[in-house]
């Protein structure tokens, strides 16, 4: 029975001696209908799953949406190569089914090299955005003092390891001066998470380069027809699968040039940085010395800087954390409220708004009808002062150009597979050529891309203020107060249901204070801090456990006084122990959260911040 099921399969799955519909069997058919919905049920599980796991993640959610719509223009591509057969307008195999197969292909091959690449990016970011969240807690005194130490200790060190050991610290002192001089300049309180901003409004930048606007494809056909143009082929009649080694010489000549265009963005990246910089280093100095001149690349030029902020920080008058939500709330509806008064409506608007090259051209037309009146006054959410110069900057072109070479590199990949990589066959020698060949767009996946990413996203962020992102911080300090009840409801939940008490996370809180670089002392790293309320039912994420942190502990350094949430917690289960008992619903409804997604953030109102809170200067 097993031979003839075999064999009847092996049948199925032969080829037919013929192209026409009417020869293929309907037994055939009825086989690949069952096979094609299998491999659509295994996809959709897939899709639900990777949904599952993104949901709460909004960089990952987004980037998940746009791919799978970009996907499918691809399928609704084939479709219509599909119709063109089915309805006689191309012959299968023919010269046209074949050049609609290889665009559809090309298509295919830069949306797959355009998310990986975003998902490289956002892998290589990852870790140093965790540095900054976990040093954003410090305050800037203690950073002050912990990095001299550190630069004073390898004074006498040879030149290299001077300079390695100061890396570990200049990326924490510019995001101190920088943030300072985001929030002088738009009024806003200490308690604000200028890192979560930042590192949000790169994750939005990340998210958009999975999406090709029109004006980008535009660029790339004439990227595509260009490099035919200079093998010679485009003009000639030449072949798609060629085998011209001139197209070595010609995609060489485009990755090492795609290359260098990305190191020039960098150091004009950098540059306007550093002048950022020197602008903070100026509004924080109350002597009024001039800065301009001065390298902020300097250990001891950033020090004397963050020591000026760190005076003025200690300066400041004390807020509860109410008082500041409550500020960053007026000026978070101030900003939205002016966005709003000065948005365009209309199709054309509305189609703008979604290309960026559009919108940028539309926005030097409206600047054009303007003339000197656009200049006339300040725009509320931007960066000015008369003492800020950053040449040749346009946030809107700079942006663009950021997307196209970002884009231009992901199409590069596609371009080598389906035109260069074959050429020479598939031997050892010729791996190592197309490795080489690559190289240049390698570096600018893993190097390049993120430090133009990181670097683009400060000048942005700093430089006008986004209301969105804004608005959607002051929501994010009332989902963690929603987020910290929650925290301490579940844990008491696991604890009841496990048949342990507070004790026991206290035990395994000390225990890890044992273990740490000063033990016994009271404070543990709040990841380490993180990690138990995981072990205890409970996984908070990460730039919300930030913020809880910033509301609810005392630091020192990068660790916290975890007695703060033994306390927290001993609080709670008085008032909460009946709660454990009498609303069944409520406690099945956490257990099944827990046994499911192993405490995945929970849902919750949003209630108002507490204003009893207080919080602790960064």
């Amino acid at each position: 029975m097993e031979d003839t099921v075999s064999a009847y399969c092996h049948r199925l799955l032969a080829g037919s001696s013929g192209d026409a519909y009417e020869k293929v069997e309907a037994s055939r058919v009825l086989f690949f209908v069952f096979a094609v919905l299998v491999f659509v049920i295994i996809l959709e599980l897939f899709l639900h799953y990777l949904e599952h796991k993104t949901k709460q993640s909004p960089k990952y959610a987004d980037m998940l949406h746009k791919t799978t719509q970009e996907l499918m223009i691809v399928g609704l591509i084939y479709l219509m190569v599909k119709f063109c057969i089915a309805a006689g307008l191309a012959k299968k195999n023919g010269l046209v089914y074949q050049a609609m197969d290889f665009a559809d292909l090309l298509i295919l091959f830069t949306v797959l090299a355009m998310v990986l690449q975003a998902l490289l990016i956002l892998v290589r970011l990852r870790k140093p955005n965790q540095e900054i969240s976990k040093a954003s807690i410090v305050r800037s005194d203690v950073l002050l003092t912990s990095a001299k130490q550190s630069v004073d200790a390898t004074q006498q060190s040879f030149w290299l390891y001077r300079y390695f050991a100061w890396t570990k610290w200049e990326t924490q002192v510019q995001m101190k001066l920088l943030r300072s001089l985001f929030l002088r300049t738009y009024g806003l309180p200490q308690l604000f998470p200028f890192d979560k901003y930042i590192e949000d409004v790169q994750n939005s930048q990340v998210a958009h380069l999975v999406e090709i606007d029109i004006s980008i494809w535009v660029v790339l056909m004439m990227a595509y027809a260009l490099f035919f143009t200079l093998s010679g082929e485009l003009l000639h009649g030449g072949e798609f699968k060629s085998t011209d080694k001139t197209r070595w010489v010609d995609f060489a000549g485009f990755s090492l040039s795609l290359f260098l265009l990305m190191c020039l963005l960098l150091a004009y990246l950098r540059h306007l940085v550093n002048l950022l910089l020197q602008h903070a280093a100026q509004y924080a100095d109350v002597l009024g010395a001039n800065w301009t001149s001065r390298n902020m690349r300097s250990p001891p030029v950033m020090l004397e800087a963050l020591g000026h902020v760190a005076q003025q920080e200690a300066e400041m008058p004390h807020l509860s954390s109410h008082q500041a939500i409550e500020q960053m709330r007026n000026i978070a509806d101030e900003l939205s409220d002016h966005a709003h008064h000065h948005g365009h409506g209309g199709l054309i608007a509305h189609i703008f708004a979604h290309d960026m090259l559009l919108g940028l051209l539309g926005s030097a037309c409206r600047r054009a009808r303007r003339g000197k009146k656009a200049h006339e006054g300040k725009a509320k959410g931007k960066l000015h002062s008369d003492n800020v110069r950053l040449p040749y900057f346009s946030r809107k072109f700079v942006h663009f150009v950021v997307q196209l070479l970002f884009i231009l590199n992901g199409f590069y990949y596609a371009l080598f597979v389906l035109c260069v990589m074959y050429l020479d066959g598939f031997n050892v020698m010729a791996v190592i050529k197309s490795l080489l060949m690559c190289l240049p767009l390698f570096l600018n996946t893993f190097v390049l891309a993120p430090n133009i990413t990181r670097e683009f996203s400060i000048i942005n962020g700093v430089f006008r203020v986004d209301a969105s992102k804004l608005s959607a911080i002051v929501e994010h300090f009332c989902e963690v107060q929603a987020v910290k009840d929650d925290m301490v409801h579940q844990v008491l939940l696991y604890l009841h249901h496990n048949n342990k008490t507070v004790a026991d996370v206290q035990r395994a809180l000390a225990a890890a204070d044992a273990n740490d670089d000063v033990a016994g002392d009271g404070y543990i790293d709040m990841d380490v801090l993180r990690g138990v309320l995981k072990q205890f039912g409970y996984r908070f994420p990460r730039q919300k456990f930030v913020t809880f942190v910033r509301l609810q502990f005392d630091a020192k350094g990068t660790t916290i006084r975890y007695a703060d949430l033994i306390k927290l917690l001993n609080e709670s289960e008085s008032s909460k122990v009946q709660s454990l008992h009498v609303p069944v619903d409520i406690s099945q409804r956490h257990m099944a959260q827990l046994r499911v997604s192993e405490g995945v953030e929970p849902r919750g109102n949003r209630p108002q911040a507490s204003s009893s809170q207080d919080f602790y200067f960064i």
